[in-house]
């Protein structure tokens, strides 16, 4: 069992990073097909990408429920880390 003190780090600088991050995620939103790096420092669980971690650090929030797939599913630590870092609620069923 993992406990929070256990739980990888969110971003290093958490206004710079959301920032820049945010701005990536625009910019791939407004050029289809273009390639963007995400290159805030983010702690994540495996098997979470780091560039992952970044936007949903950036995008997710507590009203903002959330679905992981079966590979995210498989431990419950990207669950945890995203209930600590983001307070978004994680759901079982992905009709909402």
């Amino acid at each position: 069992m993992t406990t929070i003190a256990e739980l990888p780090a969110g971003f290093a600088d958490k206004v710079k990073s959301a920032q820049s991050t945010f701005r990536v995620v625009m910019e791939a939103m407004a050029r289809p097909g273009s390639v963007q790096r995400v290159v805030a420092t983010v702690g994540a669980p495996t098997p979470m990408m780091h560039g992952t971690a970044a936007i949903a650090l950036t995008l997710f929030d507590h009203d903002t429920p959330i679905w992981l797939d079966a590979k995210m599913s498989e431990t419950s630590e990207v669950a945890k880390w995203l209930k600590f870092h983001t307070s978004a609620p994680v759901v079982a069923d992905n009709s909402i």
